[in-house]
């Protein structure tokens, strides 16, 4: 598992911490993707990761996703949280709220089960 905290616009291009942080998503056999749904366009976020991703290497967007909406328990989340899942119909998102802990052993399970199934 990586955390990508410094995936920026332009990661691709070596900006920020570009390059040394994306080297850490191939070696990831899942990719998560955390992203806050209280932001005005939380799909413009996930865009953004999609294709910093994709102009590292294109066999990354091809792995197995969960899509965490975080911050559920936030009225801007709940409202983006439709606009979201109709946005990218292909694909479910687990909405959760680390503050409260709203969803959270549903992700561990969920994590648990793809670590599990990993080499079959």
């Amino acid at each position: 598992m990586a955390d990508l905290p410094g995936l920026i616009p332009g990661s691709h291009l070596n900006k920020g911490l570009g390059i040394q942080f994306l080297q850490h998503t191939e070696r990831c056999s899942v990719l998560m993707y955390v992203v806050d749904l209280s932001i005005k366009e939380p799909w413009e976020q996930f865009n953004t990761l999609q294709y910093e991703l994709s102009q590292f290497s294109e066999s990354l967007i091809d792995r197995p996703k969960i899509i965490i909406g975080n911050k559920i328990d936030l009225p801007e989340s709940q409202k983006n949280l439709p606009k979201f899942e109709k946005y990218f119909k292909d694909l479910s998102v687990l909405p959760i709220s680390a503050k409260m802990g709203t969803n959270i052993s549903k992700l561990l399970k969920i994590i648990k089960e793809l670590y599990d199934n990993k080499d079959k």
